[in-house]
């Protein structure tokens, strides 16, 4: 699939860590399933949206119900493609969407994990929706 492929070429342009100029950017004290639970918060009831952006802090800090009114927005800040992987096969049963757009990977990037890591869950996310779809995988 072409789009795969731009997925690819895109992880690969990447350094396996990247180099923030000595900076170190703080982070909020968390516990360790606060993903989870921040997840499991969004949306308790299931609007009749059939377009949900899934992810980091890119899905979760754009004002989607204005340019997509009938979309869904689930964003979480902060997560890792690992932690957005573990939460999709419940924000597939929870929302039975029609079109996922998803936006996730930097922080992994930004922690120093490999771009093939990244790309894996990507591809394991994207199999996923595609057998919650009736494709197969």
């Amino acid at each position: 699939l072409p789009w795969i492929s731009v997925g690819l070429s895109l992880l690969s342009s990447f350094p396996s860590s990247l180099d923030s100029g000595g900076l170190e950017m703080p982070r909020p004290p968390r516990s360790a399933d606060w993903p989870a639970s921040e997840y499991e918060s969004l949306h308790d009831s299931p609007p009749h949206r059939r377009v949900v952006f899934f992810g980091d802090s890119d899905v979760s800090h754009w004002d989607t119900s204005r340019a997509f009114p009938k979309a869904l927005n689930c964003g979480i800040g902060g997560t890792t493609m690992s932690q957005v992987r573990s939460f999709t096969p419940r924000m597939l049963e929870k929302y039975r969407p029609k079109v996922v757009i998803l936006v996730a990977g930097e922080n992994d990037l930004a922690e120093g994990t490999p771009p093939s890591t990244v790309f894996e869950n990507f591809r394991h996310i994207c199999d996923l929706v595609t057998a919650a779809a009736g494709g197969g995988g």
